[in-house]
């Protein structure tokens, strides 16, 4: 019995074993459970590259083309198309021509340094012929600029007025002259001289040029007069200010048609300026005046001023100049004349001629002996008048703008009004009274 069940144990212990090593390898694969190199596999999980292709989501030379949205050139108040910009005194002279259009870049240019140093050139007489429309003139102290026989030229600043300056040395020379140029056009400079000083050369001059508008400009001395025209023709001036120079504003001599200041500032001047023209009407348009500016031009009635503003009036023309009786009198050419009372203190007025009473329709004067009527007005409102009859005394009063009244000892009251004559550049205030019942021109 037990030889007959042993094979059996056995067998039984033999698959026991079989069992047991059969169930131990698979509670225990380590190296299946944990195959990190698969569970974790970084490279495929993070692919930085593709996920985050900066250089195709910003593409910044394309989202910011800065030449082309930002042409620092033209945001300035720049010229029109057509029109060549210059930096330099050379590329300036170089460029004038006729119908040339020349925009000057913003800075401060001493025109002299490159004038004189081209006067001083042995070949100068080479550029000058190769520049037919510019040339270099001798003023005693230096050379100043000429600019002659181009029509339609148009010179202007690239910014604002006081950005870009031009000026020279010479105390005798003109900054800037322009001969024979018609429909001339300059714009958005300031010129003058280096040496604020005395001067004896004017900022702009013309000469036989028609049709010129200065826009936006400021002249200033010390040069003697702004603007310096001759046998010159339609000329405006807008927006623009001429201070500080030594004779006044401007000048106009034998010039024709419109000369117009419309929105301009003159100040600073020693003089007011002088127009000697017969065949021209000066008009001033909402302008403004200095000191010597205003005491020339508010009395002035032979120019046209609307809208004006005048500085304090410091100093009153002098035309009881008995030398006045050198100039002819012709009452038709007088103007009536705007006056205050401190034109008339401490003045006196003699007689110059009469209305004759026959005289009808056109009016007959003759001349009186000088003085034998003679008024006398003081400060203080008071006065006399002396007549061959005798003098009295009176009490004087302004009606401004235009007239005046005295008041005789005798309680007569008399009414008169003031004229203004001009000659030659010259001009007197006339005096037209009515005295015992004639009517006396006196000055």
């Amino acid at each position: 019995m037990k030889k007959k069940f042993l094979p059996i144990f056995l067998a039984a212990l033999l698959l026991l074993a079989l069992a047991a090593g059969c169930t131990a390898k698979p509670e225990a694969p380590a190296p299946t459970e944990a195959p990190a190199p698969t569970e974790a596999p970084a490279p495929t999980e993070a692919p930085a590259p593709t996920e985050a292709p900066a250089p195709t989501e910003v593409p910044a030379p394309t989202e910011a083309p800065a030449p082309t949205e930002a042409p620092a050139p033209t945001v300035v108040p720049a010229p029109d198309d057509g029109f060549l910009r210059v930096s330099s005194t050379e590329a300036l002279l170089d460029a004038i021509g006729p119908g040339a259009k020349i925009a000057v870049e913003p800075g401060y240019y001493n025109m002299s340094d490159y004038a004189q140093e081209l006067w001083s050139r042995a070949n100068y007489d080479q550029w000058d012929a190769e520049h037919p429309y510019v040339t270099l003139r001798d003023c005693y102290d230096g050379v100043e600029i000429v600019i002659q026989g181009a029509p339609g030229l148009t010179i202007t600043g690239t910014g604002e007025t006081a950005d870009t300056e031009l000026v020279i040395d010479p105390r005798y020379g003109t900054v800037l002259v322009f001969e024979d140029c018609d429909e001339l056009s300059l714009s958005r400079l300031t010129l003058g001289h280096t040496d604020r000083g005395d001067c004896s050369g004017s900022v702009v001059g013309l000469l036989d040029c028609e049709t010129v508008r200065l826009e936006g400009m400021d002249l200033y001395g010390c040069g003697v007069l702004g603007v310096r025209a001759e046998y010159s023709g339609d000329i405006f001036v807008r927006d623009s200010v001429i201070r500080d120079c030594a004779y006044g504003p401007f000048e106009f001599d034998n010039c024709r048609g419109s000369l117009e200041f419309r929105g301009c500032e003159l100040r600073g001047s020693d003089g007011g300026g002088y127009c000697w023209c017969e065949e021209a009407e000066l008009s001033f348009i909402d302008c403004s005046f200095g000191e010597w500016e205003s005491n020339v031009w508010y009395f002035r009635e032979d120019c046209v001023k609307e809208n004006c503003t005048w500085s304090e009036i410091t100093s009153y023309p002098d035309y009881s100049d008995a030398d006045s009786k050198l100039y002819s009198f012709d009452p038709e050419y007088f103007s009536v004349a705007r006056f205050d009372a401190a034109v008339l203190e401490d003045t006196s007025w003699y007689s110059y001629c009469r209305l004759r009473p026959d005289s009808g329709d056109y009016p007959f004067y003759e001349y009186v002996d000088f003085g034998s009527i003679t008024l006398t007005l003081n400060e203080d409102r008071s006065g006399t008048l002396e007549t061959p009859a005798g003098t009295r005394s009176l009490e004087w009063s302004c009606e401004e703008p235009y007239t005046f009244t005295l008041e005789l000892e005798d309680g007569e009251e008399l009414s008169g009004s003031l004229y203004a004559s001009s000659e030659e550049g010259e001009s007197w205030l006339w005096m037209y009274l009515q005295i015992d019942g004639e009517w006396i021109w006196m000055y």
